[in-house]
């Protein structure tokens, strides 16, 4: 909350999800040099592209979270 209130930004590289979906405000996440999401955290750790190939799930069981 510090950093926010200050106006900085920073800048981190992570691959544990729970701690982006912790600590980030915004995701840019990236698949095989491309730029797949670029959005707040909620909505870039539930896109389907993100969830593929950046969290590892399969489109059976990307689908099936959301039933």
């Amino acid at each position: 909350a510090g950093v926010q209130r200050s106006g900085s930004t920073v800048m981190f590289i992570e691959h544990d999800m729970d701690i982006v979906s912790r600590y980030a405000s915004r995701v840019i996440a990236f698949y095989d040099g491309r730029i797949i999401a670029d959005a707040a955290t909620e909505f870039a750790l539930a896109d389907p592209q993100v969830r593929q190939f950046v969290i590892g799930e399969s489109h059976a069981a990307a689908g099936a979270s959301h039933a």
